[in-house]
């Protein structure tokens, strides 16, 4: 067996994500939850192929956030011809 193969046997033994594929996401969560977690986020994403653009986003379930929310902002500036540096976020945090 190869090392890399003997580094993969070893984690899913021992419960944890092995390391080749954190490159999918990083996350500190044992085996266990990381798979669990990640079958969501894949039916987030058929959801939005299958049924068109959701209503409400779990940015969690996005590999890159931040990329997400600005180009949200890039579309709206273009849709509404503005700069998109005149745009912003306001969250409110509900209980």
């Amino acid at each position: 067996m190869s090392t890399e193969l003997d580094e993969l046997f070893e984690s899913l033994c021992d419960g944890k994500v092995p390391t080749l594929w954190q490159k999918a996401y990083p996350s500190q969560k044992p085996l266990a939850a990381w798979t669990r977690e990640l079958n969501l986020r894949i039916e987030q994403l058929r959801n939005w192929a299958e049924n068109g653009t959701p209503k409400v986003f779990w940015l969690g379930g996005l590999t890159f956030p931040t990329g997400f929310l600005t180009a949200l902002l890039q579309a709206a500036a273009r849709r509404n011809n503005v700069v998109i540096d005149s745009l912003g976020w306001e969250f409110v945090v509900l209980n």
